[in-house]
């Protein structure tokens, strides 16, 4: 073999050492969120679609949220709940308390967060328009003010 053609060879293997940690350490950002949102389908099997998932996704606030503040973190929350759930509760603020308030105790003081935002859909595919709880006092939920969410008003 060359020596050039061996130093290419250490410079791949380098190359591909460094793309793989590069990899996990980008995964291991979405790892928490993966395993959170396994344990609260999980949880709430029976408020949910059959065969459907909760997908959660920790962001910093922006405009396209319903916090805009970014120094503010907050979970994306998708669920499709269903038929059952949907009847008892047509507006979808029940789950989405419920589900707040699991995703408020779930997340350790070390990954706070202090809003979720909700994209709930119906059996049929559409969907509700989003809105936001946040922290209150005590075990207390809040709805996010409307200004905060292009004027869309939370369901009540």
């Amino acid at each position: 073999m060359r020596k050039s053609t061996l130093v290419a060879l250490v410079i791949l293997v380098l190359a591909l050492v460094g793309v793989t940690v590069l990899l996990k350490v980008y995964t291991d950002q979405f790892a928490e969120e993966i395993k959170q949102a396994k344990a609260m389908t999980a949880a709430f099997a029976a408020d949910l679609a059959p065969d459907s998932t909760i997908k959660l996704a920790r962001v910093h606030g922006t405009s396209r949220y319903v916090v805009t503040d970014p120094g503010s973190i907050g979970l994306l929350l998708e669920a499709r709940p269903s038929e059952a759930s949907w009847r008892a509760d047509p507006t979808g603020t029940v789950l989405a308390r419920r589900l707040a308030r699991h995703a408020f105790d779930a997340y350790p003081v070390d990954r706070p967060v202090d809003w979720v935002q909700f994209r709930l859909s119906r059996p049929d595919g559409t969907r509700l328009p989003e809105f936001g709880l946040r922290r209150g006092a005590g075990d207390g939920l809040l709805p996010v003010e409307a200004p905060a969410m292009g004027g869309d008003a939370p369901p009540r």
